[in-house]
């Protein structure tokens, strides 16, 4: 398989950095990844019935732990093996996940590799680590993460970086277009359950919206996902900017895997959409989300708009005085107040949940409008 002379002739990039930024990453409002996703991570749950044999909980623990979608990584462990646990290939690939050896000894916790809730288990943990180093080259490029991740399964994540996104073979473009399109059919609805043990985060509350929704509650598809965890939009799940970033998607006519703007590309100067505001560091100036609109072009002004991102300011109407906070405008009460919907309202240990509450209109900063379609 070509995948592994890749992995033998050039060495992956180091996650360290990516770890040591995601530990400092949850602060209010400063939910930010070292790296982003144009979607992918922590999508939908597992369908009922799709995966054979009553693996489906250990296929969604594995993707909770990845970071991957339990229906990505059900399609590609579909891709691998056809589900048999027993499968072998000339190349020396074993069980349902298709490990090499000397990868398995690296993933397999000391398991037996054709025990297939190991090989599951194991390939979350070996997929988590191919899309933290897919993020990094994801952020330069461009280009889907997720599938990133994938061709580096089949290619090698060295291949992924020589070319800067999917290697130009045609065996890992079908690869990573199979298994995408594969997976729809393992997906879950949204809203629904995924099947896991009861230890298992739950789902997100609600259908996912349409296209200026703003108000429809707490729809985020990925609501379920660990706190810090990637999400598809290149944000740390369940954090203000994650959230409001998925409502300006709505806005924009995008709904869950087809994302309009995403923290890589919103800006398009080459300078991530970040957290509400951004510090300066050395190397760089600080930035915000107004500034951001700024760059765009796009409108801001003083008056709440149903479906506005509301700007905070650091310290700015208990805003974190370093990051700021951004949420979103659900509705008007024509007083002179309006109801914010978003997270990382509220003080720990509930700062990572939907909030709504009402506040007064002058206490924001700025509210940055999405200019509509049409």
């Amino acid at each position: 398989m070509r995948r592994w002379l890749w992995l033998l002739l050039i060495p992956a990039l180091p996650a360290a950095l990516t770890v040591a930024l995601v530990s400092v990453g949850l602060l209010f409002g400063g939910g930010t990844p070292p790296a982003q996703a144009a979607c992918g991570a922590a999508g939908p749950g597992i369908k009922d019935g799709t995966v054979p044999n009553g693996w489906g909980p250990a296929v969604a623990q594995a993707a909770q732990a990845s970071g991957i979608p339990a229906s990505v990584l059900a399609a590609q462990l579909e891709a691998e093996s056809g589900w048999n646990p027993r499968a072998a290939s000339p190349a020396g690939a074993r069980g349902l996940a298709q490990f090499m050896p000397g990868t398995w000894e690296a993933y397999g916790g000391g398991k037996d590799i054709e025990d297939p809730l190991a090989a599951i288990a194991a390939q979350g943990r070996y997929m988590g680590e191919l899309y933290r180093q897919a993020q990094a080259i994801a952020a330069k490029s461009g280009t889907d993460p997720l599938a990133l991740a994938l061709a580096g399964h089949n290619a090698g994540i060295g291949a992924v970086q020589i070319f800067h996104g999917i290697p130009p073979y045609a065996e890992t473009q079908a690869y990573v277009s199979k298994i995408l399109a594969n997976s729809a059919k393992y997906a879950a609805a949204q809203g629904a359950a995924s099947p896991s043990s009861s230890s298992a985060a739950p789902p997100a509350q609600g259908a996912c919206a349409q296209a200026g929704a703003a108000g429809d509650g707490n729809d985020l598809p990925w609501a379920w996902a660990p706190v810090g965890a990637p999400s598809p939009l290149g944000m740390y799940s369940r954090e203000c900017v994650d959230f409001a970033l998925w409502r300006v998607n709505q806005e924009l006519g995008g709904k869950n895997g087809d994302f309009k703007a995403t923290n890589a590309t919103f800006r398009g100067d080459g300078h991530l959409l970040g957290s509400a505001n951004t510090p300066a560091t050395a190397t760089s100036p600080a930035y915000s989300w107004l500034t951001g609109w700024q760059v765009k072009g796009w409108p801001t002004g003083n008056t709440p708009k149903p479906g506005a991102v509301v700007y905070y300011a650091p310290g700015v109407g208990g805003a974190d005085s370093v990051y700021g906070h951004v949420a979103v405008v659900k509705a008007l009460n024509g007083d002179g107040t309006y109801v914010e919907e978003g997270y990382n309202g509220n003080p720990a240990p509930d700062d990572h949940k939907y909030y709504t509450r009402t506040v007064k209109d002058t206490v924001p900063s700025a509210f940055l409008y999405v200019p509509q379609k049409g």
